[in-house]
């Protein structure tokens, strides 16, 4: 049916249906991706845990709070769209030549190393308002100190 060249409105509509939920599939799993990467990988370095309880952790801070991480998610939508504008401003101002330098691996990297430096100290710092318990700047605590009798024996 798929490869007839007589295409009928049911066919149409079962690929059209497959495309949808191919689109849906990837959408989710994209904001999964982001999740994770932004929230529940910072949750399991503090917490020196395993994913499953990063997930549950940040669920609890999630279900606690849905309208900040929606917002959250709307600001990234607006920041990725300002990236890419800004982007193609430069490569059309220089006459593709920008685009010539970004598209080189190394010197590509290097150039846009401030914007994913941003992008990833944004998630964190964010993190951070919920509590110090979610600081990953904080500095660590520090090691007891030991007193002068309990030192190492001669």
């Amino acid at each position: 049916m798929y490869f007839d060249s007589d295409w009928t409105t049911q066919g149409i509509l079962q690929c059209t249906g497959l495309g949808l939920a191919l689109i849906f599939v990837g959408i989710v799993l994209a904001i999964v991706g982001k999740l994770m990467s932004d929230f529940v990988v910072p949750i399991m370095f503090l917490r020196r845990k395993q994913c499953l309880e990063g997930w549950r952790e940040f669920g609890r801070l999630l279900t606690a709070q849905p309208g900040e991480f929606i917002v959250y998610f709307l600001f990234q939508i607006v920041l990725a769209i300002a990236l890419c504008v800004l982007v193609l401003v430069v490569v059309l101002v220089t006459c593709c030549i920008a685009g010539c330098l970004l598209a080189l691996p190394y010197l590509g990297t290097v150039l846009f190393l401030p914007v994913l430096i941003f992008k990833r100290a944004y998630s964190l710092h964010y993190l951070a308002q919920y509590g110090p318990e979610y600081d990953v700047f904080a500095p660590p605590p520090a090691p007891p100190q030991l007193a002068p009798e309990q030192g190492i024996p001669q």
